[in-house]
């Protein structure tokens, strides 16, 4: 039993490879429709926060603690997808938002520039300096997002477990690949890794419910204990630990709630 997020560039086959991972496996397969789980929860309509992952910057800035609130809705639903295991996740951040559980497989498929050129210039019907035009935007608007929203560059090959180039191989031959990797007993769900993973959905839900009300929230969670770092001006540094804990406490599963408050000076 394991989870395998496989992080794509465009135009690499890294769905069709999910996919046919999945079907293997007898996993689910998930991807868009957890964006689109998203959107209902964070009230943004499906177009709007679709048009996020291409243009980060005009939407995100555009909302009080976007990138914050985004993140935060973007990391629960997932967490809460793939909690039970036999899961294979495609897209958005999957190797970062599953940092600190160890049966995560984190999977990076890439392609050469020529493999993916002639991908768009046959699905597009389009001449080479368009399918050049297309791959470019493509691209920087995907790292661009990353780098927004997590910090982080989707092509540093440290996030990874497994980097396969499908120009070297095929679908069938990179679906075994990973199937057979998903086996190795560092994979495998423990009893430590499946604490992390419900830690990690705790402190996820608690903290997509404070997000609206402090952004720049910071919450982790250890057997229902869940602890909570807020920002807050020192007047108002009661105030701001009571409203935590009763929302905190409105979680299931939270048994009790540590809040600490870094001092700001408050503002006349």
């Amino acid at each position: 039993m394991a989870i395998i997020t496989i992080s794509r560039g465009s135009y690499s086959r890294g769905m069709d490879v999910a996919e046919k991972v999945a079907e293997k496996l007898g996993y689910d397969c998930i991807g868009r429709e957890a964006l689109l789980q998203t959107s209902r929860e964070y009230d943004v309509a499906e177009v709007k926060l679709v048009r996020t992952t291409q243009d980060t910057t005009s939407v995100l800035d555009s909302l009080i603690g976007g990138k914050e609130r985004y993140a935060a809705h973007i990391q629960a639903a997932l967490t809460s997808r793939v909690k039970k295991d036999n899961v294979v996740y495609h897209g958005l951040a999957g190797q970062f938002l599953l940092q600190g559980v160890s049966h995560v497989l984190k999977v990076r498929i890439i392609a050469p520039l020529e493999y993916r050129i002639n991908i768009v210039m046959d699905r597009d019907n389009v001449e080479k300096q368009q399918a050049i035009r297309i791959l470019k935007k493509d691209d920087e608007e995907r790292n661009r997002w990353s780098r927004k929203l997590f910090l982080i560059d989707p092509r540093d090959c440290n996030l990874y477990d497994l980097v396969l180039n499908i120009d070297k191989c095929t679908v069938v031959d990179a679906v075994d690949l990973i199937c057979h990797t998903a086996g190795f007993k560092g994979f495998q769900t423990t009893s430590e890794s499946q604490k992390a993973m419900d830690d990690l959905q705790l402190a996820c839900a608690v903290k997509v419910r404070l997000v609206d009300v402090r952004p720049n929230v910071e919450v982790s969670a250890d057997n229902g204990n869940v602890s909570v770092i807020a920002d807050a001006p020192v007047t108002q540094e009661e105030l701001v630990s009571r409203e935590i804990e009763r929302i905190a406490k409105t979680v299931p599963g939270v048994d009790d709630v540590l809040v600490q408050v870094r001092r700001l000076a408050s503002q006349d």
